[in-house]
């Protein structure tokens, strides 16, 4: 159920970015945003991050996720920040936009909750900001199987 989701939001989601690459499962790289920063090629980058789920009923469960959006730039330099920073936002807004009200082949829609700055500084390979964009959505059960009592 979850897998299906997270598959066709990856798919959706790579349509807003110049490599597919740049949309990946979230695996831990936050730990260290040296390390994150240098092995970003291309930015933005959206890290999909599953987060939990309350069961609804037997069929449906409310499940909530977080992306990661990811800008850097390789200047240290304010007015290129500024600049990095900026274009981050706006693309933040592109992806808001695209999920709003939208659903996938097992989930009603997308209700988007809040956004929130994580990380934002420079670092040794340049300028780093990381975004978290909460949302959540219903997602159904395929098939159920039903038990016959004996």
């Amino acid at each position: 159920m979850v897998a299906l989701f997270e598959n066709e939001l990856k798919q959706h989601l790579q349509t807003l970015v110049d490599t597919p690459e740049s949309v990946r499962p979230y695996l831990g790289e936050f730990d260290d945003p040296e390390s994150l920063q240098s092995c970003i090629k291309s930015a933005p980058v959206i890290f999909i991050d599953f987060d939990g789920d309350e069961v609804i009923d037997t069929y449906r469960k409310m499940c909530r996720w977080n992306l990661y959006i990811v800008g850097s730039t390789a200047s240290k330099q304010e007015k290129y920040r500024e600049v990095s920073r900026h274009e981050l936002i706006e693309f933040m807004e592109k992806v808001d936009k695209s999920l709003i009200d939208r659903s996938f082949s097992n989930s009603g829609s997308i209700k988007l909750i809040a956004s929130k700055k994580i990380f934002d500084g420079i670092t040794n390979h340049g300028y780093l900001s990381v975004y978290v964009r909460n949302f959540s959505a219903v997602l159904f059960e395929d098939e159920v199987e039903i038990l016959e009592e004996e």
